[in-house]
């Protein structure tokens, strides 16, 4: 019995055993839902409308207010903090609105006025929260993307520079012009274009002194001529 069931197993082919098990560790994932702010908007409005007029119909001895979390948290992860911030505000009015519809009694004012002001700061302090989160989030995304995109800018530009480092390098002694591709470029466009590095042109205190002293050498030149052509102009005398 236990070797049939082991030439069974045996039939089937390797590929198909092989292939058939990532799918099986594979796990499910939610998909994601793409909304506009304005959408995440009407949902949370909705969501809000909902718990109020579920907390209206529940008994008085059930404390609804854990579930008006639940539209503030959705607006200040998926449409910002301002958003998220005025549905704690519009979630405690409708809070203490079903509390005044519903008769809720309190012992004297000032107690109610401070559970209105305990459930507002409570909303605004998960409201702001939770956006700070995501935004904290959304940095790191950013950050991360941009240390991905440097460090494949790093890689390429080692993999030219081991590349350019392997050939050798036809330089021409007159024109001081570097052979690429089968053209004869300029050796800062080479390094720009290869290296990709930023150029700038200047000129040192030693091509100065060297212009300098062609100027002056050119001055004494230009005397020099003037004067003999002077010397030649000038009239004999008998």
């Amino acid at each position: 019995m236990t070797s049939s069931a082991t030439e069974g197993r045996s039939d089937v082919p390797a590929q198909v055993q092989t292939a058939a098990s990532p799918a099986l560790r594979r796990k499910w994932r939610m998909p994601r839902v793409e909304f506009s702010k304005i959408q995440w908007t009407l949902v949370g409005a909705a969501l809000l409308l909902l718990v109020a007029f579920a907390d209206y119909a529940s008994p008085a001895e059930l404390r609804f207010f854990v579930f008006y979390y639940i539209p503030i948290a959705l607006l200040a992860w998926n449409a910002g903090r301002d958003l998220a911030f005025a549905a704690a505000v519009v979630a405690a009015v409708a809070w203490w609105v079903v509390e005044v519809s519903t008769a809720q009694s309190y012992t004297t004012p000032l107690l109610a006025g401070g559970n209105y002001a305990l459930r507002l700061v409570a909303f605004v302090v998960v409201a702001v929260t939770i956006a700070r989160l995501r935004a904290a989030r959304d940095r790191e995304q950013q950050l991360k993307g941009e240390l991905q995109s440097t460090v494949a800018k790093l890689e390429i530009s080692m993999s030219e520079m081991n590349e350019l480092r392997d050939k050798m390098q036809l330089v021409c002694a007159w024109t001081n012009r570097i052979k690429s591709e089968g053209h004869w470029i300029p050796i800062d466009r080479f390094l720009a274009d290869k290296l990709h590095l930023k150029i700038s042109h200047g000129i040192s205190e030693e091509a100065v002194e060297r212009f300098l002293e062609a100027g002056a050498e050119n001055e004494e030149r230009s005397g020099k001529h003037g004067t003999a052509a002077a010397d030649d102009r000038e009239p004999t005398h008998a």
